[in-house]
């Protein structure tokens, strides 16, 4: 098992964040937004660019954590609110279904094994229905996944239809695709209410990445803390992963816009120990 991080989690300043990943000895990195440009809209010229930097910094890309299918399901366009894109401010299906080819070029680029997506804007009930909506939607992305040996990591997200690890689970099993996997997080999950041990029993057989974020409540406003000082279990997540015998990474995700390095520091140290304590290494 691996630690990594969402690189704009550090900071949008490539370089700044870059370096202070390499100060606290972590091998991978999840991109998402550099130098203030959603990866989505990194021209290929760019993005080699930037590849060769992290190579020439002994850095490994584990995910294009990109904003796909972030947007309105068919049929029901600009029917609810619109949840953060990270820069990338496009809602239509047809619009996401043509950045896929650019994603996986990306990727390749990056020479990075996953690509995330997301389960279009909630703007009704999550029902059986809706998952046959939902994955007939989504069999453009798995054609074009299959034919290139690329993999579409679903996460859970409380602003779109599959919020929790059971509704991940669900649509997974629909898709029925070795080209999709769950990107489980638990702290989004744990948002709207389901528990780390629930979450793992359902999303365990399907895992393929996991994001981990931490926060507590204060009179019902959430805010967003250092993993390890909220209400997410993240000791008991990695003591069942370890067990399981997960390879992946867990890429840290705090959510605080940016991270100094004291806060950086103490989070990687922490679970390194933990790491440690259930026979891992990171």
């Amino acid at each position: 098992m691996n630690i990594g991080i969402i690189l704009d989690e550090i900071s949008q300043d490539f370089q700044e964040a870059m370096l202070m990943v390499k100060k606290v000895e972590i091998k991978w990195v999840e991109l998402r937004v550099l130098d203030g440009l959603n990866v989505a809209q990194l021209s290929t010229k760019r993005a080699r660019e930037y590849s060769r930097i992290l190579r020439s910094n002994n850095l490994k890309v584990c995910g294009i954590s990109s904003p796909l299918l972030k947007c309105y399901l068919p049929g029901e366009e600009n029917k609810g609110s619109v949840g953060d894109q990270f820069g990338f401010q496009i809602s239509d299906y047809l619009s996401h279904l043509s950045i896929v080819d650019h994603l996986m070029d990306i990727a390749e680029i990056f020479e990075a094994p996953l690509i995330r997506a997301f389960t279009f804007w909630k703007t009704s009930e999550f029902s059986s229905s809706k998952i046959e909506k939902i994955a007939e939607s989504m069999t453009p992305l798995l054609l074009k996944a299959r034919q290139r040996g690329f993999v579409f990591a679903i996460e859970n997200e409380p602003s779109c239809y599959v919020q929790t690890a059971a509704q991940l689970s669900l649509l997974l099993d629909k898709l029925s695709s070795t080209n999709v996997k769950a990107l489980w997080d638990p702290g989004n999950a744990k948002l709207v209410g389901e528990g780390e041990k629930e979450g793992y029993e359902k999303v365990k057989d399907h895992l393929v990445h996991v994001h981990l974020k931490d926060f507590k409540v204060f009179d019902e406003r959430v805010e967003f803390v250092i993993p390890g000082e909220g209400v997410v279990d993240d000791a008991f997540l990695i003591e069942q992963l370890s067990r399981s015998g997960y390879k992946g990474v867990i890429s840290l995700e705090p959510c605080r816009g940016t991270l100094e390095f004291d806060e950086l520091k103490k989070t990687v140290a922490r679970l390194r120990q933990l790491l440690s304590m259930g026979g891992d290494v990171a």
